[in-house]
């Protein structure tokens, strides 16, 4: 994580990187278009039938949420496409995740996150069964 101090400039910085998010979401995924809209014409009508302030807030929820479900599931969708079956996946975000040892530390110049990471790896069957049963010791 970035122990750096908060300073508004990085803040303005953190926002123009998602506002351009949701700029590409709209761009590419002809589902947000249709929610744009949705949220648009159900605000308007918001307006016109003169709801409530707690009826705003429920509404400002569920639209949020709406786009919050669309920009999970075009992630999904997106890695999905990428990855291959035979390839194994990981997030790299963190700079102290252990997978980080076994690869480059270069990250992009944009977004300050790890490259995307190619290495070998060998999956064999436990004799000691899943990690996560108590008592396990390898």
């Amino acid at each position: 994580m970035n122990s750096g101090r908060f300073t508004p400039r990085s803040r303005f910085r953190s926002f123009k990187f998602a506002f351009r998010g949701l700029r590409s979401l709209l761009i590419f995924e002809h589902n947000s278009r249709i929610h744009l809209a949705a949220a648009i014409i159900v605000v308007a009508l918001g307006f016109i039938l003169g709801i409530s302030i707690a009826e705003w807030a429920l509404l400002t929820l569920t639209i949020g949420l709406v786009f919050v479900s669309e920009l999970i599931n075009s992630s999904l969708e997106e890695i999905s496409d990428v990855v291959k079956p035979g390839v194994v996946y990981t997030t790299f975000h963190f700079p102290e995740a252990s997978i980080n040892y076994l690869t480059s530390g270069i990250a992009d110049e944009f977004t300050l996150t790890p490259e995307y990471k190619v290495v070998a790896v060998n999956f064999e069957k436990s004799l000691f069964g899943r990690l996560s049963d108590p008592g396990c010791e390898p």
